[in-house]
């Protein structure tokens, strides 16, 4: 009797366990905050490779979302 009863409880587990899953990613968008803006990336390289006082940098600026 008790293994019937276990594979009802697992059948009804795997049964409802999609639509349990959906909920929960929904909730979790819900209370996770917004993605970071996108950043608009700027590249300098000053001198040439393999000379003195060579550099490459990378800075970057947010942009404001329309």
């Amino acid at each position: 009797m008790e293994t019937i009863q276990r594979k009802i409880r697992e059948q009804k587990f795997y049964a409802t366990l999609p639509s349990k899953l959906d909920n929960t990613v929904e909730e979790y968008k819900k209370e996770v905050p917004e993605e970071d803006p996108e950043l608009d990336w700027k590249f300098e390289e000053v001198g040439e490779f393999g000379q003195d006082g060579w550099t490459i940098s990378y800075s970057h600026k947010s942009k404001q979302r329309d």
